[in-house]
């Protein structure tokens, strides 16, 4: 774009510009849900699928204690709650009970306009990263219960054992993003 400037002063213009643009958007989006102060102030994050008390864990217990010990981020139970709400009042998700867990990893690492970006993105993708109706999330059940069973036949069996391989056992694990099994890193790993 501008063949006068040296390479790495291009690129960080560039990433300078897409910066202040997801900022804007977010801004843009911010106004629009919230459009007087004491709406967001007295916001309640939606539930999208998980029962207010889930919700609850994932925005009091989970969070203050996410990757390796990172401390929550200043008004990080504001920033989840204005995420919950632009994706379900801007993107229209009424049910996608991943969403919190995931957007709480996010979170630990990048400001609000890059997840809300970011989610935008996954949840408009045809390749289906998130479940956005009861009927994905038990295809997801499904095919991890063919997945395991077929790549996995001991892990299979172990699980077949306690029960965690049926729909209704894999269900409260799809709807918190494996974070009631796994280490906080290893859900990292899994999302990547």
């Amino acid at each position: 774009a501008h063949p006068q400037q040296p390479l790495p002063v291009s690129d960080s213009y560039g990433t300078n510009a897409k910066s202040s643009t997801l900022t804007a958007g977010w801004e843009s989006v911010l106004n629009t849900i919230f459009p007087n102060p004491s709406d967001e102030t007295d916001a309640i994050a939606p539930d999208l699928g998980l029962s207010q008390e889930l919700l609850t864990q994932v925005i009091k217990n989970d969070y203050s204690k996410f990757i390796n010990g990172t401390a929550r981020p200043r008004g990080g139970e504001k920033s989840l709650t204005r995420i919950l709400c632009a994706v379900q009042q801007i993107l229209g998700i009424e049910y996608c009970p991943v969403l919190p867990d995931i957007a709480t990893m996010m979170l630990a690492y990048m400001p609000e306009s890059y997840v809300y970006a970011t989610l935008r993105e996954m949840i408009g993708d045809t390749s289906n990263f998130l479940p956005v109706c009861l009927k994905d999330h038990y295809a997801w059940c499904k095919t991890y219960y063919f997945f395991v069973k077929r790549m996995f036949p001991q892990a299979y069996k172990v699980m077949m054992l306690c029960g965690a391989m049926t729909v209704e056992g894999l269900d409260p694990i799809f709807k918190r993003f494996f974070r009631t099994l796994l280490k906080p890193d290893d859900v990292l790993h899994f999302l990547d």
